[in-house]
């Protein structure tokens, strides 16, 4: 099964240990993002840390490589657990309501779509428990 994790880039080292439980328990996830190194975008209000600097076509690309990723799972984790005011993973989160895929929240939901969630887990130990069984 094909897994796609959103969350914030801040949360990026708890989710790249997330993302190893999913892929030892035999799921591929699909969130090339999560083996990124932090990058630092051009514009004076963005608040991410980094090296680098993305330009307007870099930033294009991650999007669409990372929607595409989405339209190809099978199953969408989002991990609302950490709060940032960019909102890639609440696009993220938008464009798998459009798809007839699972939905499952790790955290709180924090907006009214995410009361469209197939399930919302309190923390990633009980979502790790749910799927396997």
């Amino acid at each position: 099964m094909k897994v796609y994790i959103a969350g914030c880039f801040e949360s990026k080292a708890r989710l790249e240990l997330e993302a190893a439980r999913l892929e030892r328990a035999g799921y591929t996830v699909l969130s090339s993002w999560l083996k990124e190194q932090p990058l630092q975008r051009t514009g004076a209000d963005d608040t991410a840390t980094g090296t680098g600097e993305v330009t307007p076509d870099q930033a294009l690309a991650y999007a669409g490589r990372d929607l595409r990723a989405v339209k190809e799972a099978d199953l969408f984790i989002l991990d609302t657990l950490d709060i940032n005011v960019r909102g890639g993973r609440e696009v993220e989160f938008g464009i798998s309501l459009t798809r007839f895929i699972r939905r499952y929240i790790v955290g709180p939901n924090r907006n009214v779509f995410h009361e469209m969630a197939n399930r919302t887990f309190d923390n990633w130990g009980l979502l790790h428990a749910y799927l396997r069984t």
